[in-house]
This record gives C-alpha cells, structure tokens and sequence, in this order.
C-alpha cells in the first residue's frame, strides 16, 4: 500500500471527525424537534400535525417477571387524507412516519412514554461517521502506517513473559466485563440489538490488541486496534439512534471512549515518530484500563453504561 493511501487515510479521519463534531455543534445550537408524550392505551393526542390513538400497550416479560420489552401500536390518522395507518414501536425497534423517528422510551405506571423526533443534522453525522470508519480502514491496510516497526528490538524470553502477564492482567477486567454482558441470560430490551455483538465484539478485540500493543508485544497490529476502536465507536453511535434517539448522550462512558479514541488518532497522525508512537501507546493502555474499571465502577460516572 502506498504512502498516498497513508494520506488519504489521515484525510479521511480529519474530515469525519469535522463533519462529526460539526454536526453535534449544531445540534447544540439547533435541536430538530422533539416531543415526549405519556399516554394510556386508547387515549388520541395531536403530534406534527397529525391525530395518533394508543391502540395497545405490551410489556412482555421474563420467566423471572422481568420486562423482556416494551412495545406500543398506534393508529396515525392523516385528517387532509383521511387515510390510518397502523405503527408499532419497541425499544430498539423506532417506527418512522413523515420523517419523525417514534421511540419506545420508557413506562409510567400503565402509560408508555412516547418520543417523537426530527433529526435534521443525522445525514451529516452518518457521513462523518462513514468517513472515521474509511480512513481507519485505510489506516489499517499493510503499508498506509508510516510507523517501521521493524527498527524495534524485540524482547527476550523473560521480557517477553512479564509483558503478556502484564497485557493479560490489565485485560482481566474489562474482559470479565464483555463476558458477563454476553452472557446475560435476560438482557433488558436496550441490549437486544444487532449492533450488540459488532459493538461489543470490536472494541474487546480492540482492546486485547492495544493492550499487547502498550507493552511492546504486537506493535504491528496497532492500526487494526485503532480501527476496530473506531468501528465500536461509531456502531454505538447508530446503536444510540437507534435505542435512543440521539447518536451521542454525552454519557461518561462515551466521553471517555472518545478520549481514548483521540489517543490513538493522534498516533495515527504521528506514525513514524518513534518517541511519540511509544509515549501514545502506553498512555492509550492505561486509558484503556481507566475506562474500563473506574469509568464504569466509580460512583462519579453514572450514566448509560455504568455498571
């Protein structure tokens, strides 16, 4: 792969992070409309201009009495036309009608709590998200790295025994994490999606890579880590669109995936640089071991992903 592909690679994430960041300034600015509605099962209400009726509430459940999933079915009614429409919602499952997403938020007592949203700024954050996943890509490929990893020594035999001992304690944890999440045997409805397995499945492998990375094992595969970073990044954006409504919460464990992600795009743009490449690889390891245990456990991190 030739040095161009290295460039293009660079370009690619410097513009999707632009468009990405621009799009959340302004949105800031200029939220899209947005409405939350609690209503009871055959209660009408107006909404964007049109008349919808709850038809139905269900919130099938666990053998253990636990929610499996919260589900609402309305009517639309388009009074110009004078034409119904029937819409399902569930949690991880939003309908769509005339360009406004409806979720399945959440429950009151025997009300569903419905959200109505127009997000006019989500084209340019999905091609700001489709262009971080390019250059990662491109970032990847054997030769677009203008690191020589080569010039490297490598260890000995017990260097090399203290640095995987050292990679797989520090992996312990969020591992121990990953697996139990996996293993859920009844995952509340915001886990049942397909984005869970790609989601959780990049960033883990992303993980065990730059962790080895951080203490000198497998430098090579440091570009394949960022990029797989950068897949879990942006699959819990569309993840968070889909579940929730909006592709960025500013959620603690978001924040702190993003600073981590920011260590290593800065490697990226540095490649080539031995002293720098060494300083990020170490400190993105220890970011790594921080989000994973004290951004998930510490009280003064609550949010979406706290544990």
């Amino acid at each position: 792969m030739s040095a161009r592909t290295g460039k293009t690679a660079l370009a690619s994430i410097a513009a999707g992070f632009a468009l990405t960041a621009l799009a959340l300034a302004l949105k800031a600015l200029f939220p899209g409309e947005r409405t939350e509605i609690a209503v009871s099962p055959g209660e009408s209400f107006s909404v964007g201009g049109e008349r919808m009726t709850l038809l139905a509430f269900d919130m099938p459940k666990y053998p253990s009495g636990r929610p499996r999933q919260y589900i609402s079915r309305l009517l639309a009614l388009d009074l110009a036309k004078g034409e119904g429409e029937s819409i399902e919602t569930r949690v991880n499952h939003p309908a769509r009608r005339n360009g406004t997403w409806i979720y399945q938020h959440s429950f009151e007592g025997e009300k569903t709590v419905l959200v109505f949203f127009k997000d006019p700024w989500l084209p340019l954050a999905a091609a700001g998200g489709a262009l971080l996943l390019l250059g990662a890509f491109l970032f990847a490929l054997p030769g677009s790295c203008a690191a020589d990893m080569s010039r490297f020594g490598r260890p000995g035999a017990v260097g090399l025994a203290v640095r995987v001992f050292a990679a797989a304690a520090a992996l312990y944890v969020p591992m121990k994490i990953i697996v139990r999440a996996c293993l859920r045997a009844e995952p509340p409805p915001a886990l049942q999606s397909w984005l869970f397995a790609p989601h959780v499945a990049s960033y883990a492998a992303s993980y065990i890579i730059l962790l080895f990375a951080a203490v000198g094992i497998g430098r090579k595969a440091v570009p394949l880590g960022f990029f797989l970073m950068t897949l879990g990044l942006v699959s819990g954006a569309v993840w968070g669109k889909i579940c929730w409504g909006d592709f960025w919460q500013y959620d603690p464990k978001e924040m702190w995936s993003l600073a981590t992600w920011l260590v290593y795009a800065a490697y990226a743009f540095l490649s080539g640089r031995p002293r720098f490449e060494a300083w990020l690889r170490r400190f993105g390891g220890v970011m790594i071991i921080l989000l994973s245990t004290w951004a998930n456990f510490s009280r003064l991190f609550k949010g979406l992903h706290s544990m």
